[in-house]
């Protein structure tokens, strides 16, 4: 069996100035980009195995959802060759009704799915990979 790691992240597409000129005294605002216009969201998992680690993403359209997500599992319950358990955080819409449904289904093609511990992303290499790509 395969073990794998899933995370989303999100990355701006405007980078924010980090400092700004104004006359002394002055407070000077910066404008940014915020919501779902200036950004890109991503899904995806890092896989440790025979061959080494394997890494594999999704690019999103709009915000990270259970919807998405179990989307991005039916896609790599889909495409297994081997068992692979998959471990994730402990957010919200990853235990949510739509999730938790899907399980059964996946098993049955291989896939069988696990939670960290709270509060420990530490223990999910996927952080680690968003942070280096983040730069």
């Amino acid at each position: 069996m395969e073990v794998g790691y899933l995370d989303e992240s999100g990355f701006s597409l405007t980078l924010p100035p980090t400092y700004s000129w104004s006359r002394r005294g002055e407070a000077r605002g910066v404008p940014r980009a915020w919501g779902s216009r200036g950004r890109v969201n991503v899904v995806g998992h890092l896989v440790r195995g025979r061959e080494g680690e394997r890494l594999y993403f999704a690019v999103l359209e709009g915000p990270v959802r259970w919807e998405v997500v179990r989307g991005y599992l039916d896609g790599v319950a889909g495409g297994l060759t081997r068992p692979l358990r998959v471990f994730m955080d402990n957010a919200s819409f990853h235990r949510s009704r739509g999730m938790e449904g899907r399980k059964g289904a996946w098993r049955e093609r291989g896939l069988t799915v696990g939670y960290l511990p709270r509060y420990s992303p530490h223990l999910n290499p996927m952080e680690g990979v968003w942070r280096r790509v983040k730069g």
